[in-house]
């Protein structure tokens, strides 16, 4: 069977062969992820680093005589979603590089599989397994506000939602850096180096604001204002600014800003679905030589 075009001009007959591939590429993403091991320890790390920080809220309130606690959970339930959000980007940063190297990668292209159909399915398949594992953070978070006494509030249970729309776009960055890369070391350190430099501008900038300025002439105004701007330019490129940005919009009850957020993070998706899908027809699928 001839593999379609990636912009083909008959759209309506090439979307039941192109979903069809998606579906079934997604169905093996999502069944492979649920069977590696690697999963299932990011998720144990997830709930520990929740329960830790449960717990140091908790003695914290004990300390301070405490009887209310506002939003217990806030702080816990973004960093168990950042770390299941960190490896959903480095799985889909792995999955493609490895299958390229393998030789898989080739083989399904022989079939009607195109490269829409390709990084949708891996899209899908990885929103499964993200779609599993909020289901687990949920009954996790129950059992701790059980143990705790802390009250699980709504905006919490809803910050759980809202972070499956912004998986998506963690996932096509993923895929992005990975077609782009080629190899899977290539891939990973590509990667880590981009959430490196991610970090390291913010958590310069945040610095850079702690400094006190003496007067209008002082020296460090230009570069405050210089990594201002870099860190304004990272708020639209991270796809976990985005996320971050969802989550504290949830738990303010701003639901227009999760609106907002999640409708640009629809658009990052796309944008780099669209970006990985031409660079892969450009690049081929074939394993390159070392």
């Amino acid at each position: 069977m001839k593999r379609p075009r990636l912009f083909g001009r008959s759209v309506g007959l090439l979307l039941r062969p192109r979903w069809h591939a998606a579906l079934v590429i997604a169905s093996r993403e999502c069944q492979a992820l649920l069977r590696a091991p690697t999963g299932y320890v990011a998720l144990v790390l997830a709930l520990l680093g929740a329960g830790w920080l449960v717990d140091n809220q908790l003695e914290g309130a004990r300390a301070a005589g405490l009887l209310v606690l506002d939003r217990p959970f806030q702080v816990p339930m973004f960093g168990a979603i950042l770390i299941t959000s960190v490896f959903l980007a480095v799985s889909a940063v792995v999955s493609v590089a490895r299958e390229r190297e393998r030789g898989t990668l080739e083989v399904l292209f022989y079939g009607p599989v195109d490269e829409i159909a390709y990084v949708v399915g891996k899209l899908l398949g990885q929103m499964a397994a993200y779609v599993a594992s909020v289901g687990v953070l949920l009954v996790a978070f129950l059992l701790l506000s059980l143990a705790s006494g802390f009250i699980l509030s709504a905006t919490t249970l809803l910050g759980l939602l809202v972070s499956i729309g912004t998986a998506g776009e963690v996932v096509a960055f993923g895929l992005l850096l990975s077609v782009l890369a080629g190899r899977l070391r290539s891939a990973v350190l590509l990667f880590f180096g981009i959430a490196t430099l991610f970090v390291s501008i913010a958590v310069a900038y945040s610095v850079a604001l702690l400094v006190p300025v003496e007067g209008p002439t002082s020296p460090i105004l230009p570069v405050r204002n210089a990594l201002a701007a870099i860190n304004a330019l990272v708020s639209w490129i991270s796809p976990f600014a985005y996320l971050e940005r969802a989550l504290s919009a949830a738990a303010l009850g701003a639901w227009g800003g999760v609106a907002t957020t999640l409708s640009e993070a629809m658009v990052y998706t796309l944008a780099a679905l669209v970006a990985a899908a031409f660079i892969l027809r450009r690049r081929g699928v074939r394993p390159r030589e070392e």
